[in-house]
């Protein structure tokens, strides 16, 4: 009797393990996302490969992918290696197109694993990224009580700006996190929602991240539309999202001229550069309005270099927006291919989340991530990408109707 118990124990325990590691990986997330963020980039492979493991070992390995997501992902991926032929900087075009299409597949791989877990491992996962997210914040408290208790030393004279600037990354991330937290926490009681999201407000005010605080205000806007009215308010946050991407480079002729606005508005210097930044970018834009300059070719745009005023360089990288980004490298399809896949996301929120609250989440997420893009970080980058895919794999656990195939 002895040897049998333990050799059912046993080969539980082997068939689990992938749930814990998978567990322990989404615990780690938010925490290696306060002061590791470019880690994000080792754990969606961890991650991935965890949940493939878990499907195979619990009998379940027949992946159901989302038919349009996956088409809107791998064309993405082919347009970025058609514009090799006609790349300004084609060496700049395929260092980089090999681990984006990783990438791409790794992310779209977990969305599928994630999709098809059972209940019991769904509850698992979700309790262990609640715990992960409360002690993170716990943390960042901390860590804005106590000044540089888990920073790197090397920071402490640098002053409080350089103490600040450290966690703008992290906080965006966690501005688009929160909407999974939100989704488990109103399961339990609503209130505890909308407590998290003034709490996480307050936080984000005394770090003074502009991009996260807006971020979460616009999540927190969409969150209360979709929730009152679902089925006008998400197909309108659709349209809104994908007109807004697609007409991003019209920027220049809506708004007064970023001196005027810096000098009229007393705008940060950080604001007046991100402004002349979209500028110079839509500039770029309507030399090559159709096909674009070819992926991943902005820190090589003619005269990215120049400063435009005082210290601004005119394209450090980057637009800072990924709007401008794909319709600067890739063109309309680019921008068409971009819109559609924000629009494709908040579809699959209002289809497969499994009440109004997980589906305004769902949406809230997506608006979040889509605040974050426009104002912040390249549209390429590795830890960025990788971050994205596992927020959005941490949203479909944490929202979906289990009932409901993915492929559906």
């Amino acid at each position: 009797m002895i040897a049998e118990s333990l050799s059912i124990k046993f080969r539980i325990a082997r068939r689990d393990w992938p749930t814990l590691l998978m567990g322990l990986a989404v615990f780690l997330m938010p925490l290696l996302t306060l002061h590791v963020p470019l880690s994000l980039a080792i754990l969606l492979p961890v991650l991935t490969i965890s949940a493939i493991l878990g499907r195979i070992l619990m009998g379940t390995p027949r992946f159901r992918f989302n038919i349009i997501s996956t088409v809107f992902v791998a064309a993405i991926v082919v347009a970025a290696a058609v514009s090799a032929g006609w790349s300004y900087s084609a060496d700049l075009t395929w260092e980089k197109l090999p681990r984006t299409a990783m990438i791409a597949l790794l992310g779209t791989v977990l969305l599928a694993a994630m999709s098809g877990l059972e209940r019991a491992q769904t509850r698992t996962l979700t309790k262990a990224f609640l715990f992960g997210i409360i002690l993170t914040f716990a943390l960042l408290v901390s860590e804005r009580v106590i000044g540089e208790f888990l920073i790197r030393t090397d920071l402490i004279d640098s002053g409080m700006n350089k103490f600040l600037n450290t966690f703008n990354r992290p906080l965006s991330l966690f501005a688009i996190l929160l909407w999974p937290a939100v989704a488990i926490l109103t399961d339990k009681r609503p209130v505890y929602g909308v407590a998290g999201v003034v709490l996480c407000l307050a936080i984000f005010a005394a770090f003074q991240t502009a991009a996260a605080i807006a971020a979460v205000a616009f999540g927190a806007l969409i969150f209360v539309c979709v929730y009152m009215a679902p089925r006008i308010m998400a197909p309108l946050t659709g349209v809104l999202l994908g007109i807004s991407i697609f007409l991003a480079p019209t920027i220049d002729y809506i708004l007064p001229e970023p001196k005027e606005m810096f000098e009229k508005l007393n705008l940060p210097r950080s604001a007046y550069h991100r402004l002349l930044v979209w500028q110079f970018t839509g500039d770029r834009i309507a030399e090559r309005p159709l096909v674009g300059w070819g992926f991943n070719t902005s820190r090589a745009i003619p005269g990215g270099k120049k400063n435009l005023d005082v210290s601004e360089v005119a394209l450090p990288l980057h637009p800072h927006n990924a709007a401008l980004q794909w319709r600067l490298e890739l063109g309309v399809l680019g921008a068409l291919l971009g819109a559609g896949l924000f629009v494709v996301a908040i579809v699959c929120a209002q289809r497969y989340g499994r009440n109004r609250m997980a589906q305004a989440a769902g949406t809230a997420t997506v608006a979040s991530a889509f605040c974050v893009a426009m104002l912040s970080f390249g549209a390429w980058q590795s830890w960025w990408l990788s971050g994205l895919f596992v927020i959005a794999g941490i949203t479909v656990l944490a929202c979906r109707n289990p009932d409901r195939p993915v492929d559906t």
